[in-house]
């Protein structure tokens, strides 16, 4: 799917093919203009070097996270609650899709991904469900 917003084609393109750029875009749209916000994600990846992935961003030292998130020009009017929130987001995700995998793989079920673990991710409302779906693993099943 093309995410097609106004911001710059870079942060489109990434928007449009990585899904955790795309939540978190979603996350840091809070109280700054869209624009900002969905240009977040690329501006995290440029500040890193490369592309996060949930596990890295979940097990990163939050000091060091919050002073990525407030190098000027900061990723959002409060970079370090939006760091700590992208964090939390990570962390929730890496150990609902742990579990989902665990589970998935020991009783061979095709349950969905656990609702229970994206409820207390902030601002993850529904809108955000199928981006959470598409970041979850899809393990091997087991006959």
């Amino acid at each position: 799917m093309t995410i097609s917003l106004p911001i710059d084609p870079d942060a489109n393109e990434l928007l449009s093919r990585d899904p955790l750029a795309l939540l978190i875009g979603m996350l840091l749209d809070q109280q700054v203009p869209l624009e900002k916000a969905f240009s977040g994600p690329r501006d995290l990846v440029r500040r890193l070097g490369h592309e996060p992935t949930a596990p890295e961003l979940a097990g990163y030292d939050p000091d060091a996270l919050a002073a990525i998130f407030s190098e000027r020009p900061a990723l959002h009017r409060y970079p370090r609650a939006m760091a700590a929130r992208t964090q939390d987001m990570a962390r929730l995700m890496f150990s609902a899709s742990a579990r989902f995998s665990s589970s998935r793989v020991s009783t061979g079920s095709h349950r969905p991904w656990p609702s229970s673990s994206v409820s207390g991710v902030p601002s993850a409302g529904s809108a955000s469900w199928p981006v959470m779906r598409t970041l979850a693993p899809q393990p091997a099943t087991v006959e």
